[in-house]
């Protein structure tokens, strides 16, 4: 069974670049969206580009192996696990279950 997604990718874009003329609290009051929602979509299409912004079709599932060394990795970094999780390509922006059993 595949996602289906709220919002188009060209749709973001469209959001991403008027929150850069017009500042994200002006745009998320226009299209009634979280802020959070275009600084995360803001990011996203730094860091992965239009691809990122693309809806998925269906979960990614990824090995033990894997995901301990992204756990080794993000417990090396400096970075908040949002920005994290958007570099590595990962949809999920919050620590998982999983993660937390790799770093006990």
């Amino acid at each position: 069974m595949g996602r289906k997604s709220k919002y188009s990718a060209a749709f973001k874009l469209i959001i991403i670049r008027e929150a850069e003329t017009s500042g994200i609290i002006r745009t998320s009051k226009k299209y009634s969206l979280a802020d959070h929602t275009i600084r995360t979509w803001k990011l996203i299409y730094k860091y992965q580009g239009i691809q990122g912004l693309e809806p998925m079709r269906s979960n990614n599932t990824y090995s033990s192996e894997y995901k301990a060394s992204l756990v080794e990795e993000y417990q090396k970094s400096d970075e908040n696990t949002e920005k994290f999780a958007i570099q590595h390509m990962l949809r999920s922006l919050y620590p998982t279950k999983t993660m937390y059993y790799f770093m006990v």
